[in-house]
């Protein structure tokens, strides 16, 4: 299920370094707190390399790789003890934020914006 942009970023002021990110993880109710997932991004550790390549006929392709370390802050289920489903959120939340920045790209491309920084 593709979800609307933008969704809910909480960025205090006194974590300029840092960005809380609330998701849907688990299928079921919308106010069921188990189905959630709060956690927080270290902007200031991201490792990133970008590609952009222009084409003869002018169109602009960019590929942008980014190793982004998180925290789990909230996870009602909490199992984060066992290995197996540290990996399986790992898998989850990089497919999520994968779907998110295409999201984002696409946001920008229909503004006709793109930030490189």
């Amino acid at each position: 299920m593709v979800q609307p942009w933008p969704e809910k970023i909480y960025i205090p002021r006194k974590w300029k370094n840092t960005a809380r990110f609330v998701k849907r993880i688990h299928s079921g109710p919308v106010g069921d707190v188990q189905n959630f997932i709060t956690y927080q991004a270290k902007i200031q550790n991201v490792k990133r390399s970008l590609k952009v390549k222009v084409q003869r006929d002018g169109q602009i392709d960019v590929e942008l790789n980014l190793k982004l370390p998180v925290d789990i802050v909230e996870y009602a289920r909490n199992h984060l003890q066992d290995k197996a489903n540290v990996r399986r959120l790992n898998r989850q939340l990089s497919e999520i934020m994968t779907q998110d920045g295409e999201q984002l790209s696409t946001h920008f491309r229909k503004m006709d914006v793109m930030p490189l920084a």
